[in-house]
Formats: C-alpha cells, structure tokens, sequence
C-alpha cells in the first residue's frame, strides 16, 4: 500500500442547511470544507450567497469569527488570515449576491495537520427608509467554513494554542492488485493542555439526520460523498491492549507536554478495492467527551 500526502488541491464545497436563527434571511451554502495542500498563498473559498426572500430591500452586515461550532475542529488561531469581499452589502427584494471569501494561511509547519473551524455570520435590517413592517427586528444566520491543512508524517509541533496534537491528520493510502490490503498504521497525540487527560477512540461514523430546514451538521467526507464512510469498524479500528481475552479498547493517560503513539489496524476486503474511494474516522475523545477532541483521517482505494 502506498501512503503518503494527498496529491491534489482543491476546495470542496458541501451544501448543507443554512443556519437560520429567524425567519426572512437565508444564506447557502450553511457549510463548506476546503483542504489545502499548501500554504503562504491566498486562495478563494467557497462564495456565500446571501438570498432576500423578502419584498422589500434589505442591508445585510457580514462577519468573520474565530468560533467553531462543529466537534474535531478548533477556531482558526487568527481571524485576520480571513478576508470578506464585502462586509456590508445591500440587496434588492426577491434577489441574491455572492460574497467572496480569502484565507491566507502563513506558510509555517506549525499550521499542518489543522482542522480549523470559522464562522461566517450574517445580520440582516430593512434598508434605512424603508416601511417594511418588521423594521424594529433584525436577523441573523451563520455558515460554517471549514479548513484543514496537508498532511506531513513527523513531529508534533505545540506552537499553536490547541490542547490535543495529532500527526498525521489524514493518512491515503492506494493498494495495488497483488498487494495485501491488511496493515498497521499509527498517529500520534500531543496533550498540549495544561491539564492530564484520558484519551479514549471511537470508530467514527458522521451523521447527517434531517433538523428544522435541513440537514444535521456533522463532519464532511474530504473526498468522496456520504456513501463513502465505511460503514464496517473492522475494517479500520484502532488496535487493543492487553492479551488474547483480555484486549480492551485503548486508553492512554497523558500529562501535560507527554504525547504518545497509537495503532491502527487495516483490514480492506480485497473486493473492495477499485475506484471507488473509502473514508474512515477514528475520533480522539478527550475525558470520554467529544469537546476538545480531533479526529484522523484515514482515505483508501
């Protein structure tokens, strides 16, 4: 099995529902992942269209902020690597516009193997002059833009203020036809919090149930589409400790600046292999909680 950096750059866009937090503004997409395979450059993520459904214009308010709302990602440690087209906007009844979004991500080792989170909010008020019945309310929504860096196997860096490290944040691997398609891999995790933790692994497997005008938020395929999770934990789990019956699920303490180093057992039926490209997530659990934790890719075909 070839392992090793994925070889291409792209942004891939998911539209899942936009955050509405009342009724008359909608903006699309609600969340997109864009995987960058180098860094120093600017490049253009996904626009947001911001739609008027109502009658009459209204004047809309654009924000960048360092938050995350999505489990195995952190905010981005600097919202001035983020730059809107506009940040104020005006948009006639019945109309829509598209807001350009930049992110320059500065070219230090540090900022690989990141899975960052940025929230673009938007408030929307009539437009000033306008009767339009519901002039005293103004309304907001958020989408969610997600980022993560290239992957390179080797040290854990704790330069940025992040409490869990992990290295490599993806691994993709291809088999060839007469190559076995069971193995081990590894990552490793850095505590970079000032406090021990436990850390605890689950085979992850997104979920993506209908909410109140959408779809629920939940992390998104890097390549593939929803079909693409592999849906059977044996064919990628983390490995046991212990011996013969007496294996348990891993569980490593770890103090804070200690890091450590976990199995990863592959197991692929061999019929499985082809075009078709698989994704699996082994989700890091910190104190048995999602909050704080990361998750490591793991790609084949």
């Amino acid at each position: 099995m070839k392992t090793g950096n994925l070889l291409l750059v792209w942004s891939l866009i998911v539209l899942l529902a936009g955050s509405v937090w009342g009724l008359g503004i909608s903006i699309q997409p609600g969340a997109t992942l864009t995987f960058l395979r180098e860094l120093g450059d600017e490049v253009e993520l996904p626009k947001l269209k911001i739609i008027n459904v109502n009658d009459s214009p209204m004047e809309y308010s654009i924000k960048a902020v360092a938050e995350c709302r999505l489990k195995g990602y952190y905010p981005i440690p600097d919202i001035e690597w983020v730059r809107l087209g506009k940040d104020k906007v005006e948009v006639p009844p019945n109309d829509s516009v598209d807001i350009s979004i930049f992110l320059r991500i500065p070219d230090d080792p540090a900022h690989l193997n990141r899975a960052w989170g940025i929230t673009i909010s938007v408030s929307q008020k009539p437009k000033a002059g306008e009767n339009s019945g519901f002039a005293a309310i103004e309304l907001g929504a958020h989408a969610n833009w997600f980022v993560e860096t290239n992957t390179v196997v080797g040290e854990l860096s704790n330069t940025l203020d992040e409490p869990l490290v992990v290295n490599p944040g993806i691994w993709f691997g291809t088999f060839a036809e007469d190559e076995p398609t069971e193995g081990e891999l590894s990552f490793k995790l850095l505590n970079n919090d000032d406090k021990t933790h436990t850390y605890t692994f689950e085979n992850y497997t997104p979920e993506y149930g209908n909410e109140i005008r959408g779809q629920k938020l939940d992390i998104i395929p890097l390549i593939g589409d929803e079909t693409s999770w592999i849906s059977d934990a044996g064919w990628v789990q983390t490995k046991k400790s212990g011996f013969a019956f007496f294996k348990s699920n891993p569980k490593i303490k770890l103090n804070p600046g200690e890091s450590a180093e976990q199995a990863v057992l592959l197991n692929i039926p061999r019929e499985a292999i082809g075009d078709k490209i698989y994704e699996s997530l082994v989700f890091i659990k910190v104190d048995g909680e999602y909050k704080g934790g990361r998750f490591v890719r793991f790609i084949f075909r």
